[in-house]
């Protein structure tokens, strides 16, 4: 297997070295993951690696914490690692030292800049949002899921992009109001707040506020401009109606089980990704974590140091007994 087999393969898949396929009837509806994988195992009988970016690659590491033998490897991209969601001290610290001080304080004026022409901004935002027949049901309003939105922008910015271009591209002290708009919706993405998008993430969100947990933003630098204080909080996703409760003891369960008794695990992160300020342990068995310099929330091993990238691409192929 090359490195570009990997860097292929789709984040959030279960891919396979399969033998021959042998006929077999279809199920009718979808079953739980772990019978989805041993009905294929039955049918290509050869070994497995599981894979994930993201919420796939948490995915994919919970399975294997309740069903490790179903596959014969994990490689984990970005995958978050909440295990305390009252401590959200590795996201604020992370947040308050990447980049460079000037990188950082752009992002913070830029804030600023947006929150004192909220009233132009939200109001271009609800006029938008209704023009597309959408509406702000679940979040509540559209100040609100503009304030949510100027919050997560200096992290949606680093785990998207982060880039020289993308750096040069932040609203200076003479932006107009269009670019501040413009910038915002393309950093954190004003569309993912309306009824449309969010209602397709309820499940989402409500696993955060049960199980994941979810992390906090620095906000000292715009205590005087905000409103709307915990609008980020997953609670604000998921319809009053749906009750919910927090289980503590899910994550820490993950992170006990990835430390002491993974096996096969590889997890691999971008310097960069404020997603993996808190993340997965090695573990003591045949497991690692590798950092990808520089890199994002969408890095691949292929992104990996040419020194790194052979040694790491054989572990997989190991595991799959092609070594």
């Amino acid at each position: 297997m090359s490195t570009d087999d990997l860097a292929l393969v789709p984040r959030g898949e279960v891919i396979g070295f399969p033998a021959p396929p042998s006929p077999a009837r279809p199920y009718a509806c979808p079953p739980p993951l772990h019978r989805v994988v041993r009905t294929f195992r039955r049918l290509y009988p050869g070994a497995w690696i599981s894979t994930g970016g993201s919420k796939g690659g948490m995915a994919s590491v919970y399975h294997r914490r309740f069903h490790p033998h179903d596959v014969d490897g994990t490689v984990a991209y970005a995958a978050p690692n909440n295990v305390d969601d009252r401590d959200d001290s590795a996201y604020l610290r992370f947040l308050e030292t990447v980049g460079t001080a000037a990188d950082r304080e752009a992002l913070k004026s830029a804030q600023r800049r947006l929150l004192l022409h909220r009233t132009e901004l939200v109001a271009r935002y609800e006029a938008a949002t209704t023009a597309a027949g959408d509406t702000f049901r679940i979040v509540g309003s559209a100040d609100k899921a503009f304030v949510i939105a100027v919050l997560r922008a200096p992290f949606m910015f680093w785990q998207n992009g982060g880039s020289a271009a993308d750096l040069a591209a932040v609203p200076g002290p003479d932006a107009t109001t269009d670019q501040l708009y413009t910038w915002l919706d393309n950093t954190a993405g004003l569309a993912l707040y309306a009824d449309t998008v969010a209602r397709a993430y309820i499940p989402y969100w409500y696993q955060l506020a049960t199980e994941m947990g979810y992390l906090d933003v620095p906000t000292a630098h715009l205590t005087d401009l905000l409103r709307h204080l915990g609008a980020i909080e997953p609670r604000t996703f998921v319809p009053r109606d749906i009750p919910v409760r927090f289980d503590p003891g899910a994550m820490p369960d993950i992170d006990r089980w990835v430390r002491r008794s993974g096996t096969r695990l590889l997890f691999v992160n971008g310097t960069q990704d404020p997603s993996v300020a808190e993340s997965f342990p090695p573990g003591r068995h045949d497991s690692r974590v590798l950092w990808v310099p520089g890199a994002n929330h969408h890095t691949t091993i292929a992104a990996l140091p040419t020194a790194d990238r052979a040694e790491v691409t054989a572990i997989p192929a190991r595991w799959a007994g092609r070594a």
